[in-house]
């Protein structure tokens, strides 16, 4: 009994969806990614800035990226995870990663929160969840994840979880073991990367 117990609890906790290795959920409550080739996210990229302009996926590339998707200025966890990041938000531009958080919300909530409290990376909005579904969720507001994207703009990395995460030290380590490193960044903006 207790071997098939430990024999049905491997297979699910590791397996193949999209061409991509998922591990299961580990004790710390996260369940990381590490997609066997790069994933290209571009079909699944439909985010608006707090104008309501469209950002075209092809224009993130040229420097690696971090996603980090959030429930929306609605959810205190995820404020003060974006709390969290700003304190960190140098570590990635010194190493050349631009910062972008993305919700579900409204364009007008966005551009609402943000008008209260402004942030130093471009926080998007995907009211249709499509970044969500092509990485394994409902809706962003099922969960919080983490995605590292290459400077070709494909998924390299993700972590997802029901709780936002509070500490990017293992984020800045995977970007690090990756070699995602470039010239480092003066600032996390996509103006000139407008549509």
């Amino acid at each position: 009994m207790y071997y098939r117990f430990v024999s049905l609890f491997c297979i699910c906790s590791v397996y193949v969806t999209g061409g991509f290795a998922v591990d299961g959920i580990a004790s710390d409550g996260f369940q990381r990614t590490s997609f066997d080739s790069p994933k290209q996210v571009a079909e699944h990229w439909d985010v608006r800035n707090q104008d309501g302009k469209k950002i075209v996926h092809s224009k993130l590339k040229g420097s690696p990226c971090v996603i980090v998707l959030f429930r929306g200025h609605g959810c205190y966890h995820c404020v003060k995870q974006l709390g969290e990041i700003v304190e960190v938000e140098s570590r990635f531009r010194s190493r050349g990663v631009r910062l972008i958080a993305v919700s579900d919300e409204s364009v007008e909530e966005m551009g609402k929160a943000l008008r209260n409290r402004p942030l130093p990376f471009p926080v998007l909005s995907d009211v249709r969840s499509k970044l969500a579904k092509f990485l394994g969720s409902d809706k962003i507001e099922n969960w919080h994840g983490i995605l590292i994207l290459d400077s070709n703009g494909k998924a390299r990395w993700l972590l997802c979880g029901s709780k936002p995460l509070m500490d990017f030290r293992e984020v800045l380590s995977q970007i690090d073991s990756l070699q995602l490193s470039t010239t480092p960044l003066e600032t996390h903006g996509l103006e000139s990367r407008v549509d």
